[in-house]
Parts: structure tokens; C-alpha cells; sequence
């Protein structure tokens, strides 16, 4: 026999609650995980060109620290 409270362990773990007023609670989709992982790899393109710039005593005093 299912009681009272069987039913609300299965709720909760059938949905994800709702938090605050407006919170997306939809599954993450592929694309935004790959829009994710990418965003590093990207991002790292200006780190390299920044380090890139800087005149050649920063990136000595840079590279012993």
C-alpha cells in the first residue's frame, strides 16, 4: 500500500522543484553544453593574445613568478 508520503518522494524525484518565481528548471539541452565546454577554448585565444602583448620584461618577470 502507498502512503501519503511514497507519493511525494516520487514527485520530487519525477520533477525538480521550483526554487524562485521565473526559474528555468528545463533539462539542459546539448547545444548549451556544448556552447559550455566551447566557451574556454575561446576564451583562451585572448589570454594567449593578451600574455602575447605585453612587453618583453613583463613576460620575463611574468614567467619567473
Amino acid at each position: 500500500m502507498m502512503s501519503y508520503q511514497d507519493e511525494d518522494d516520487e514527485t520530487a524525484t519525477s520533477q525538480p522543484r521550483v526554487r524562485y518565481e521565473g526559474e528555468d528548471i528545463s533539462p539542459t539541452t546539448t547545444r548549451e553544453l556544448h556552447g559550455w565546454y566551447a566557451y574556454p577554448i575561446a576564451a583562451e585565444v585572448f589570454a594567449v593574445v593578451a600574455v602575447g602583448r605585453l612587453p618583453l620584461h613583463e613576460q620575463i618577470r611574468f614567467a619567473q613568478d
